[in-house]
């Protein structure tokens, strides 16, 4: 038969009473989970409290005591003695007023409050002491703050406030472990102190225990909601555990509760240069700097976020207002010369690598980007050096292994090139391009087998980019072997692989088999361009319509037009967008570009002012283009992407210079702008070609165009088109901007 609750609470008092303690206090909460209010329970359950020292968890015990029978005197007496013990006298001298007027004894309550006191004092350290502690650490002399709070530990060891600065001074001096059990000694005697709670969350952080540290900071914050200070260092610890959504949370609460709140508007714009929401990252750093310009942090980190937006002028301004402010900061040091490096200058780049680990001895990301630098500048051997440093340092350093490979390569030393690049592979299997760099490596050692391992696991990983591996299906193609090509080619995964599959079959007069195999891959390879390509070529031999439907007739889809349609002053501001390109690093004879150089980044990602405005510029010409032949029926215009995302780069070319012909595999559709042209001197100098001939299929009869270029003009076709630069004689530079919408994104 089931117990009362009154039968279940002397059970309770008779354990309590037997000294059985543990046991008292389970059967006193079974009562509380039936009756949560009942008053003995309750009071009952605050005296056990009290017995083990948790006096502030006897506190809420009492109360409801109280609140549910306030006519007991000895609840009243045991409250008043708890509030006491816990320094609460103004609280306890009110709860004697309120039992006076209950008409319980005078005489028996000041008496009690007045023994509490005496007690109470005698186990307090005097105002003066505490003065003298709580001064020296705000003041930074931690030893003597140490040597005091330690003292009165030792003699008061019940006293909160002393173990709490215990662990402060433990936690200012870089002494964790003790600061952990100082602050644990404070939780302890204080479980309610949301200050004690979140100095404890500090402790756990610094040792990296960030699981106990977010508990114990939700639990400061549960005690005290508006603790800005609590919901910041949460932030920072969901923002160590990658949980960057809960972290702009805890910040953004944090800043409500506390505007002024410079460190967490500086960490929001961390953990929002995070999430790439580098724009409000930016508006974060610039309030947290209007608060506080002193924030070195927030200048570096503003720093990055502009360099990142491809505003490398703000950057550099950013990190030198940073080391203004801390000159012996190395890593600003280093962001800095990161900047410069993308801005060309890079003799001052060598000189901030250099700075930095003068500060840093061991920065081995410094010595990796010296490396770069030094490798940009020609000199090799100080490249090697720096590179061999980076490693010694940081033996798992991925990519100053893939540039030391590079170095070797280009200084001839193909053996220590290969140990690099596979070093470096060992270290990240995942990474494509490794993999083909090795690759070239290993073909020109004539290690021909395991450079096709290379060129296959290059394959399977998906790049994006072209292989400057050969394959080995493409080099028995071009030995002539294409039935031995054909095979090969069939073991690959890769777009580029099965177009050279089809011209492999056309090498070989297998016509009706490049049409069997377009039907069965019709819907999966609609959209492989290089297939487009061929396909648009036997359209035009055959005369017969073909599986394949990217667009099949190419020629038909040029447009042409001009920006002085755009721009009435369009003349200087294609010079002023000449000036802005100069900041654009570029290198010599990249991908197709012969006697020229190329840029190797996206320009309009975070362009500077001109070139945004030359952006939108293309943006509402390729609308044109859309309205023009938007009711043809080919996948090219019937899937044509959902977003206007195009990627730019420029390409200067200087006498003999052209482009070998070829088509944009990875875009959509493609553009050229003619910012700086040549003369055609009667021979088509300078000019772009069309054609449906590519480098493995080829017919004298094949559609082709050529078109001489004006400053201004602007030409729009589909990336599947071949097209090829017509090399010129004349002195001078050929200035074009190069583009490419970007096709739909995989799995949408």
């Amino acid at each position: 038969m089931e117990l009362t609750i009154e039968q279940t609470l002397q059970q309770a008092i008779a354990a309590h009473n037997a000294g059985d303690l543990k046991r008292a206090e389970r059967v006193y909460r079974e009562v509380l989970q039936k009756q949560p209010k009942h008053p003995d329970a309750n009071h009952n359950l605050g005296l056990l409290a009290i017995a083990s020292d948790q006096i502030e968890a006897s506190l809420p015990l009492f109360e409801t005591a109280l609140h549910a029978n306030p006519n007991i005197e000895q609840f009243w007496m045991s409250y008043i003695d708890a509030l006491v013990r816990n320094q609460r006298l103004k609280d306890a001298m009110v709860a004697v007023e309120k039992a006076k007027k209950k008409g319980f004894s005078a005489e028996k309550l000041e008496a009690l409050y007045s023994i509490s006191t005496k007690i109470v004092d005698n186990n307090m350290p005097s105002q003066e002491q505490l003065n003298s502690l709580l001064e020296s650490y705000q003041s930074g002399r931690f030893n003597e703050a140490e040597k005091l709070s330690t003292e009165v530990t030792q003699q008061f060891p019940r006293h909160q406030f002393a173990w709490k600065v215990l662990g402060a001074v433990f936690g200012a001096t870089g002494r964790k472990s003790e600061a952990l059990e100082a602050n644990l000694a404070a939780v302890r005697l204080s479980p309610r102190d949301a200050e004690g709670q979140s100095n404890l969350g500090n402790s756990f952080a610094q040792l990296g225990r960030f699981e106990e540290a977010e508990a114990t900071y939700k639990q400061a914050i549960a005690l005290n909601p508006e603790y800005a200070e609590a919901n910041y260092n949460l932030g920072i610890i969901l923002q160590e555990l990658g949980r960057l959504d809960e972290a702009e949370d805890s910040y953004k609460q944090a800043i409500a509760l506390k505007s002024d709140y410079a460190e967490a508007h500086s960490n929001l714009g961390n953990t929002l240069k995070e999430l790439g929401r580098l724009e409000e990252a930016e508006i974060s750093y610039n309030q947290a700097l209007i608060l506080n310009s002193d924030l070195v942090e927030a200048h570096n980190n503003l720093g990055i976020t502009l360099k990142d937006l491809g505003r490398l002028d703000e950057a550099e301004v950013c990190y030198n207002r940073a080391i203004a402010l801390k000159p012996d900061y190395a890593q600003v040091h280093y962001n800095l010369g990161n900047t410069l490096r993308e801005l060309a200058r890079l003799d001052e780049a060598e000189a901030k690598y250099m700075q930095a680990i003068a500060l840093k001895p061991d920065y081995a990301e410094a010595y990796s980007n010296l490396g770069v630098t030094f490798q940009e500048l020609g000199r090799l051997d100080e490249a090697e050096a720096s590179y061999m440093q980076a490693v010694a340092l940081k033996p798992d350093h991925v990519e100053a292994y893939r540039h030391l490979g590079a170095t070797f390569q280009e200084l001839g030393r193909l053996d220590e090139a290969e140990a690099n690049f596979s070093r470096a592979i060992e270290l990240r299997p995942d990474f494509a391009e490794t993999y083909d760099q090795l690759g070239v490596i290993l073909q020109a050692k004539g290690k021909f087998n395991e450079a096709e391992v290379c060129y296959k696991t290059w394959s399977s990983l998906k790049s994006d980019k072209e292989p400057n591996t050969q394959s080995m299906g493409t080099m028995l193609f071009e030995q002539g072997s294409f039935e031995q090509a054909l095979e090969a080619f069939e073991d690959y995964d890769d777009p580029m692989s099965k177009a050279q599959m089809l011209e492999s079959l056309y090498a070989l007069g297998r016509i009706d088999d490049i049409y069997s195999r377009l039907a069965a891959g019709a819907d999966s390879d609609d959209t492989n361009l290089r297939i487009a390509a061929i396909s648009a070529f036997l359209t035009g031999q055959e005369k017969k319509a073909i599986p394949h439907n990217f667009c099949n007739n190419p020629m038909d889809f040029l447009y042409f037009a001009n920006i002085r349609s755009s721009k009435q002053e369009y003349r200087p501001f294609i010079e002023s967008v000449i000036d802005e390109l100069q900041y654009v690093k570029t290198k010599w004879g990249l991908r197709t570009t012969r006697h020229g150089f190329q840029s190797d980044v996206d320009i309009f990602k975070n362009p500077r002012e001109k070139i945004s405005a030359l952006k939108e510029i293309i943006l509402d010409e390729i609308d044109a283009y859309y309205s023009k032949f938007g009711n043809h029926c080919c996948s090219f215009i019937e899937k044509w992407p959902s977003k206007k995302t195009i990627k730019g780069w420029h390409v200067v070319l200087k006498k003999q210079g052209h482009q070998a012909p070829h088509i944009h595999p990875c875009g959509w559709l493609s553009g050229v702008l003619y910012l700086k042209v040549v003369p055609a001197l009667e021979k088509n100098e300078g000019a772009i070609e069309f054609s449906l001939n590519g480098r493995n299929y080829y017919h004298k009869n094949s559609a082709s165009l050529i078109f001489q270029p004006e400053v201004g003009d602007l030409v729009l076709f589909p990336s599947s088109l071949h097209h090829r630069t017509i090399p010129f004689t004349t002195d001078t530079d050929r200035i074009i901007v190069s583009f490419d919408l970007q096709p739909e994104p995989t799995g949408h």
